[in-house]
């Protein structure tokens, strides 16, 4: 491996170490908060539960695989892109959420 190629290597393995904390990070605060979350929001324990539990299992389930084949069509950095830029403006948006519904 040269230098160079092996500089770039490291660069993508620090920006994605970075963007996985930041994605665990933000999976833990919505567990670390979720009484002022509910409260804030008006549900229940049910309702968190499903928000937090089988809809955010449901999610990853049914766009795992289509992630898969975006990937093997338009490459791995497209992707990676395209999800940090949907990811980031799905997170500036829960900011204004009122409720689940």
């Amino acid at each position: 491996m040269t230098g160079a190629s092996r500089g770039v290597s490291l660069y993508v393995l620090l920006l994605l170490t970075l963007l996985h904390t930041l994605s665990l990070t933000d999976r833990f605060l919505i567990a670390a908060f979720g009484t002022q979350i509910s409260l804030d929001l008006g549900l229940s324990n049910q309702q968190f539960g499903f928000v937090t539990g089988l809809a955010f299992t449901l999610f990853y389930a049914t766009t795992g695989p289509l992630a898969g084949l975006m990937v093997d069509r338009f490459g791995p950095g497209r992707l990676l892109g395209l999800g940090v830029l949907v990811w980031s403006a799905m997170t500036g948006l829960t900011g204004g959420a009122k409720s689940i519904t």
